[in-house]
């Protein structure tokens, strides 16, 4: 499992081609396939679920950050969503979006010449400074120092 995530993440940091969307669905499906050999039945009822989640956070990444948003998409509830994808993935639903969301604020500061100003919006964030306080909580650095260390 470490090392299909490892694959996963080195790819997802990549410079995407019109191959990495059908690349991340497959690693997804053989994570969500081996952990589906690990867990116990009642986790395998719910992996179903798990998976959707994942899927419509591939998907819709770019315009939906809010749990309730993929609550409703998905059909379930708070505590459904949240007991699934704890139980499987080790964290809850917003943990998931921020790291997803982190992600793709790290591809773009590493991979375009979009400003701070432009990244920001570009993940949807109202102002540059809650991106700014976003990535520094979850980094311990500020965007403009992270692109600085990725481009040295």
């Amino acid at each position: 499992i470490d090392s299909l995530l490892h694959q996963m993440m080195r790819e997802l940091l990549t410079t995407p081609d019109e191959h990495q969307a059908i690349i991340i669905r497959s690693y997804l499906r053989i994570l969500l396939a081996e952990l589906g050999r690990r867990l116990p039945s009642k986790a395998l009822q719910m992996s179903g679920l798990v998976g959707d989640f994942i899927n419509a956070v591939e998907v819709h990444h770019h315009r939906l950050y809010n749990i309730q948003d993929y609550q409703q998409k998905l059909g379930v509830t708070e505590k459904q969503l949240a007991s699934s994808v704890r139980e499987a993935l080790g964290m809850t639903p917003k943990t998931y979006l921020d790291e997803r969301r982190l992600l793709e604020a790290k591809r773009y500061l590493s991979y375009s010449d979009l400003s701070i100003k432009e990244v920001a919006f570009a993940l949807n964030f109202d102002e540059p400074t809650n991106f700014n306080k976003f990535f520094r909580r979850h980094t311990g650095t500020t965007p403009q120092a992270f692109r600085l260390s990725q481009r040295s």
